[in-house]
Order: C-alpha cells, then sequence, then structure tokens
C-alpha cells in the first residue's frame, strides 16, 4: 500500500482495503448500541456520520458520496424493516418520501464533507483543521437535510402524541450540537491518525 506525498493519494489497495474497513465499521455502529451514544425524542445523537467522514476526508468526494449512500440504506433498513419505529411511521406515512429522505441528505453531507476537505487541503490548511472542518459540514448537512426533509415531506404526520415536523425541529436543534462536536473531534483525531501513519509508511 503505497502514499503518494506529492499527489496527496493512496494506492488503489489501499483505497479498497480502507473502503471495506470503514463499511463493516458502519454496519457495526448501525446494528449494535455503539452507534448511538443517546436517545432523546425520535431521534439518536449517533456516531454513523464518523465512518463518512473519514472516507469522505481520505478517499475524496465520491468515496464519501458512497458511504453516505450505504449509510443512507441502512437507515432505509431500519425504517422498511420496523426496527426504528420513527423511520416505520415515516414509511406507513409515505414510502416513496422515506426513500429520499434516507438517502439524498446522506449522499450529500459525505460528499459536501470530501469537497470542503479537498479545498481546505489546496490552500495547505493542516489536516487537523481540515477533518474538523470536514467533520462539521458532514455532521451539520446530515442534521439539515435529515430533519429539514422530514418536517417538510411529513409534517401533518402524527407521531408521539405530537406532529412529526415539530418533533423532529425539535429533536434535530436538541441533537445536532452534540453530534457536530462527536464528528468534529472524532473526524479529526482519526482522519489525522490515517494521515500521519501512511505518510511515515
Amino acid at each position: 500500500m503505497k502514499y503518494s506525498k506529492k499527489a496527496g493519494s493512496f494506492s488503489a489497495t489501499y483505497r479498497l482495503v480502507l473502503m471495506a474497513v470503514l463499511v463493516a465499521f458502519l454496519l457495526l455502529l448501525a446494528f449494535t448500541p455503539l452507534g448511538f451514544a443517546l436517545r432523546i425524542g425520535p431521534v439518536s445523537i449517533t456516531f454513523l456520520c464518523i465512518p463518512v467522514i473519514v472516507a469522505a476526508c481520505m478517499l475524496g468526494p465520491g468515496a464519501g458520496a458512497v458511504l453516505g449512500g450505504i449509510f443512507g440504506l441502512l437507515s432505509m433498513y431500519q425504517a422498511f424493516s420496523g426496527m426504528d419505529p420513527f423511520g416505520a411511521a415515516l414509511v406507513q406515512a409515505q414510502p416513496v418520501y422515506t426513500v429520499l429522505v434516507c438517502l439524498i441528505p446522506r449522499i450529500l453531507c459525505g460528499f459536501l464533507a470530501g469537497l470542503c476537505y479537498k479545498l481546505l487541503m489546496k490552500v495547505k490548511c493542516p489536516v487537523p483543521v481540515s477533518a474538523g472542518i470536514s467533520g462539521f459540514v458532514c455532521s451539520i448537512t446530515n442534521t439539515l437535510f435529515f430533519c429539514g426533509s422530514i418536517a417538510f415531506l411529513f409534517n401533518h404526520v402524527p407521531f408521539a402524541g405530537g406532529k412529526v415536523g415539530a418533533l423532529i425541529v425539535a429533536a434535530g436543534l436538541t441533537n445536532g450540537i452534540p453530534e457536530a462536536i462527536a464528528a468534529v473531534i472524532l473526524g479529526s483525531a482519526i482522519c489525522t491518525a490515517l494521515h500521519t501513519f501512511m505518510k511515515k509508511r
């Protein structure tokens, strides 16, 4: 596995291995309590954005979008299988909109995080700072578009004694800040460690 210092890129083998590891980590987070630090209202404070951030920063916007898409597919599975009661309520109300809500924000957050990191590295911003800012962009993009699209498309749907729109906005405001902080800290630490390790190799 080779790292090109001049180009700042990884070999094809390394990219495949890292993608596989990140997908496995994403699956682990999605199907175990490790992925959810705290549930407040209908939405959990989740670490599922972290593998997306690492892929986006280390492998580029395309890889970030792919990991984000897998994140979205996992959310879709939880909603359609009934594992997530809130997601199941959205499916019953409008399954097509549920698919869009699960996929588009997650794909977009991975792509934008990768684009942000790429631009910051071009202006020679330090890796920890670039990764931290990109992690923030990923987390906030996911929160804003996910919660915003649910509030817009499902505002009329009743859930837990209230309307989905009001509940999801409240949950987004409550959970969004801790998620963004976790994304900045963990995303920066992991990406910096990977970057340093590969430069040494």
